[in-house]
């Protein structure tokens, strides 16, 4: 029954009427906090060292706050703010967002939980997208691992027919709750069904360190978490490097 109630809320949650986003490096994790709200933003900017300026000083700022609406059921809101090269700052997409847990954390060999998102952009010449993705996250001793996998698809009269492929990998040590360094990757394929060469594909790697602080220490409530890093670009289709930011917020209620 419960197995049921949740393929349920995916198929709602997929067909709610909120809905292309500029990428953005974020990994994400499957566990859900129940009954939490999350403040989130999550900026980034690439650099390229070549002739063409079509991938220096890109710069995505997506923002967006989520709530724990249900034990194994988190949804969240987000508008992407980007800046591209040549153009004024703009809001590229509202998003819809919705992570279901499939496993209890530490129920199983793996935590899991399927991943839905609809993005309705705001230009008239760019079509709305959807994504659908698992995420997968494995703890050993003081490492923390993991893998998010999508596959994401435009939709609307825009849209073409390539279904592109997206993967983030990260690992961590957890140093103490202040400081975790770690390293992470992302990958794209363009389109799944004529991937080409793989100097043609998207590929990134580099480190990054994150951590967490309990508010509470001060006489605050909730806790700021906090990530950072550096991705160096592997194939010529992707930029020399980007930096990377995240900042949260959460709070119960």
């Amino acid at each position: 029954m419960r197995a049921a109630v949740r393929c349920w809320g995916v198929l709602l949650a997929c067909a709610a009427p909120v809905g292309a986003a500029h990428a953005e490096f974020k990994i994400r994790y499957p566990n859900i906090d129940y009954r939490e709200v999350e403040i989130e933003n999550n900026s980034s900017m690439t650099f390229d060292r070549r002739q063409t300026d079509r991938n220096n000083h890109d710069v995505s700022s997506p923002t967006e706050i989520g709530v724990g609406v249900l034990p194994w059921w988190f949804v969240e809101a987000e508008l992407e703010a980007a800046k591209h090269p040549g153009q004024k700052t703009s809001l590229d997409a509202v998003t819809f967002e919705n992570y279901f847990m499939l496993t209890e954390p530490g129920q199983y060999f793996l935590d899991a939980s399927i991943f839905a998102e609809y993005a309705h952009a705001t230009a008239s010449t760019d079509a709305d997208t959807a994504k659908v993705g698992l995420l997968l996250q494995k703890q050993q001793d003081k490492f923390l691992h993991t893998l998010n996998v999508y596959v994401e698809k435009q939709v609307g009269t825009l849209s073409n027919d390539a279904n592109t492929f997206q993967l983030g990998w990260q690992s961590r040590y957890m140093l103490n709750v202040l400081f975790q360094p770690g390293v992470e990757i992302y990958g794209e394929i363009e389109d799944l069904r004529h991937p080409g060469q793989f100097n043609g594909q998207q590929l990134r790697i580099g480190p990054m360190f994150a951590g967490s602080y309990n508010l509470g220490q001060i006489g605050g409530r909730g806790k700021i978490k906090y990530e950072a890093g550096y991705l160096f670009g592997l194939t010529g289709a992707t930029e020399t490097g980007a930096v990377r930011t995240r900042l949260e917020y959460e709070v119960p209620f």
